[in-house]
């Protein structure tokens, strides 16, 4: 007996549940109706204001960014990239019918200056302009800079390319495999310069950082987003400044890839 009242309370209790639901949006929208203007107005303005900061919103691609700054683990694999140099380079690479011709190799060296004088947040800039060349000799290994002074001859360039060929650590690291083309491996701090309000932390920004370093009690962060776009723009505008027939110029790597694809994301 008891069983079957409580088989017919469920649909019972079911369906009063139903009846006051829809008593309460029939009058929602009798009330919507009759207050039409205000309710819009009210839409309009909670959109505006949940749409006012999207120019400010950015993207976070990093792993670091799913950690609290305050992090122990972040902080120190921060401090470890900061002395070791970080995995995500920006590589550069210049091809030309002779990459050992006079020509070639001084608009190289200033090509390399001038990115080492431009570019904020710089740790290093490797090319075979600063390569290090390591010989034996008479017993002892003779270690010396590969280019440190530019060849002013044919039989003085073309004494560079002999060397350059036959030492196994070149290829594919500042040449490519079959000989066109010269790479160049920009490196960045692994910290940012950017303080939380945006100014820029004393001693670091253009060119390689000087001076002190900052207050190791202050919470590291990594280079942000907006810092590696700073320095792929940048690089974009040297480039431009550079790039020739016969001094092409292309650059790939992890933060040019973000450079490029974050804008479409942010479109999409």
């Amino acid at each position: 007996m008891s069983l079957n009242r409580k088989t017919t309370d469920t649909p019972d209790r079911f369906n009063d549940f139903k009846v006051r639901v829809g008593k309460k949006l029939s009058r929602f929208g009798l009330t919507v109706m009759r207050f039409r203007n205000l309710f819009l107005a009210l839409i309009v303005l909670s959109v505006g204001l949940l749409s006012y900061n999207i120019p400010n919103l950015s993207i976070a691609t990093s792993l670091e960014s799913s950690f609290k700054g305050h992090n122990q683990a972040i902080r120190e694999y921060q401090k470890f990239r900061d002395l070791f140099g970080r995995d995500d380079k920006i590589f550069i690479l210049i091809s030309s019918e002779d990459i050992f011709s006079t020509h070639f190799l001084a608009r190289l060296k200033e090509f390399h200056e001038d990115l080492e004088d431009t570019l904020p947040m710089v740790s290093e800039v490797d090319s075979l302009i600063n390569a290090r060349y390591i010989e034996g000799e008479e017993g002892s290994l003779r270690d010396t800079g590969f280019m440190d002074k530019l060849p002013q001859t044919r039989e003085e360039a073309e004494t560079l390319r002999t060397r350059a060929l036959e030492y196994p650590l070149y290829r594919n690291s500042y040449l490519s495999r079959n000989g066109d083309a010269v790479i160049m491996v920009i490196k960045t701090q692994a910290v940012s310069a950017l303080t939380d309000d945006g100014r820029r932390i004393k001693n670091h920004g253009r060119g390689f950082m000087e001076g002190a370093p900052p207050d190791s009690d202050e919470p590291l962060k990594s280079i942000s987003q907006v810092e590696n776009i700073a320095i792929l723009g940048i690089i974009e505008t040297v480039v431009k400044q550079y790039n020739a027939e016969n001094f092409s110029i292309v650059f790939s790597g992890t933060p040019a890839y973000q450079y490029n694809v974050e804008p479409k994301i942010r479109k999409s």
